[in-house]
C-alpha cells in the first residue's frame, strides 16, 4: 500500500516499485500510465512547493508515452525527462547532483518490459525518505480522517 507524505503543501506517495510493476501488468498498461501521470505531478508539485519549480505539465508526459508511443521518439523523451526530473527532485532535496536515476538506464529498462517503473519509483521513494529527514517532523505521513458517525 503506498504511503502519502505531506511536504509544504506538496502531496507525494511512497509506493511499493515492484506494486507498480505487477498493477501495470495486471491492467495492461492502463495503471502504467496513471502512475507517469501521478509521479510527474508529484514532482511538479513538490519542486514548486520547495521554490524551484521544474515547470513540467504531466498532461503531456502522459500523452508522449501513449499516443507519442505509436512513433516512439516523444515516450523515448518522456522516459529521459522524467528520469532527469528525478535526479532534479533529488539535487533539491539533497542539495548534490550526483546519484538518482539515469535517463540511459531508465531507457533502457523501458525496452525491456516496463521496468522504469521499478526503478524510477525505487528512486523517488529514496527521494521522500530523504526529503523526509531533512524536513524533520514538517513532513508528516497523510492519514485518513475518522469515519463520520452516523447518527
Amino acid at each position: 500500500m503506498a504511503e502519502e507524505i505531506q511536504f509544504q503543501g506538496a502531496l507525494v506517495k511512497r509506493r511499493n516499485p515492484w506494486g507498480v510493476w505487477l498493477l501495470s501488468l495486471i491492467t495492461l498498461g492502463v495503471y502504467g500510465v496513471v502512475f507517469w501521470y501521478k509521479i510527474n505531478r508529484e514532482m511538479r508539485d513538490y519542486s514548486a512547493a520547495a521554490g524551484k519549480p521544474l515547470d513540467n505539465d504531466p498532461v503531456n508526459a502522459v500523452l508522449a508515452v501513449t499516443l507519442g508511443a505509436l512513433v516512439i521518439v516523444p515516450a523515448v523523451i518522456s522516459w529521459v525527462h522524467t528520469a532527469r526530473r528525478a535526479r532534479a527532485v533529488r539535487q533539491i532535496i539533497t542539495g548534490d547532483d550526483t546519484g538518482g536515476p539515469s535517463s540511459g538506464i531508465t531507457v533502457l529498462l523501458a525496452f525491456l518490459g516496463g521496468f522504469q517503473t521499478i526503478y524510477l519509483q525505487y528512486g523517488l521513494n529514496e527521494c521522500w525518505d530523504r526529503a523526509r529527514r531533512v524536513a524533520g517532523g514538517a513532513a508528516a505521513p497523510v492519514t485518513a480522517p475518522p469515519p463520520d458517525p452516523v447518527g
